[in-house]
């Protein structure tokens, strides 16, 4: 039986490797965002230029089985400077989208995903699920407030949800963040600085997996509320700079200007007790994803 999936955000990386991923499974998948390009759309089945609200999903007229909602900001920098557009893109955004879901589509499963900002500053050891939430920026209070929303619809309306507080999502293909803007530095400097002292630890997850994922929780009968979608293995931003510069075929030579910014913890480890519970792992290292990601860097870019 073929099944009508939605992706919020439709313009976006996550977003649209997801819509690649259950259109090769033969669904139907529709999108709603704000597109860069029309090569964007070409794996929706249909497409509204709009902002996520009740109104614009409702020009769609089908029932969802899986609605993923990418939707809503996804940069910390961003949400500091402009609060208020980001309170709309990411509060307002899944206020939205569940009365939508909870009016005319009840039956769809709602994954979200959201990220590890909720929990802020924790120490250098794996972040678990059930951690304090205590966060410290704009973008981590919003996808607080967006979780708290997805929950409330959860146990007050029985929506189906599925939360996935993603860490470093990358791949081929990805234009921002880390990844993206080191290697474009480290090509066009002798010496490039990144921010921080470099001992910043990140967890990476490869977007085929991250993808994976959201396939996995759409499957499972009764999918927790709430998962971390990370590797489960840390590595220092330093480290990640120097693989960067062996597979770019340059000579070491970045260095850290010892500034954090402000909003970005120091230390980010997936915690992987629920996701070993329910028998699921990520199945590309960071070196392979990297390696595969310098490639396609130099190949387009280089």
């Amino acid at each position: 039986m073929t099944i009508n999936v939605l992706v919020t955000g439709g313009a976006g990386f996550l977003a649209i490797n997801t819509a690649k991923f259950f259109k090769a499974q033969a669904a139907s998948v529709f999108g709603i965002g704000r597109s860069k390009d029309d090569s964007d759309l070409e794996c929706y089945d249909g497409w509204i230029e709009s902002s996520v609200t009740c109104k614009a999903l409702l020009e769609f007229d089908v029932r969802f089985d899986l609605v993923v909602h990418c939707g809503g900001g996804s940069s910390v920098g961003y949400a500091q400077e402009n609060p208020l557009e980001d309170f709309y893109k990411t509060v307002a955004g899944v206020a939205e989208l569940l009365e939508f879901v909870k009016k005319n589509n009840p039956e769809a499963h709602v994954i979200y995903p959201s990220s590890p900002a909720v929990h802020g500053q924790q120490p250098d050891v794996p972040i678990d699920e059930d951690d304090e939430i205590k966060p410290v920026s704009v973008y981590g209070y919003h996808k607080e407030m967006a979780e708290n929303l997805l929950i409330c619809g959860h146990k007050l309306f029985g929506l189906k949800v599925s939360i996935i507080r993603f860490y470093s999502i990358y791949g081929v293909g990805l234009k921002k963040q880390l990844l993206w803007d080191a290697c474009k530095k480290i090509v066009s400097s002798p010496s490039a600085v990144f921010w921080g002292d470099g001992n910043e630890t990140r967890d990476w997850i490869h977007v085929d997996d991250a993808v994976g994922l959201i396939h996995f929780l759409f499957t499972i009968s009764e999918p927790p509320l709430v998962v971390n979608g990370g590797g489960g293995a840390s590595m220092t931003v330093r480290c990640v700079i120097e693989l960067l510069e062996r597979y770019l075929g340059v000579p070491p030579s970045s260095s850290f200007n010892g500034n954090a910014k402000a909003g970005d913890p120091k230390y980010y480890c997936a915690g992987q007790r629920v996701l070993k519970g329910l028998g699921w792992s990520p199945k590309v290292s960071i070196q392979d994803g990297l390696f595969d990601y310098v490639e396609w860097f130099k190949k387009n870019y280089g």
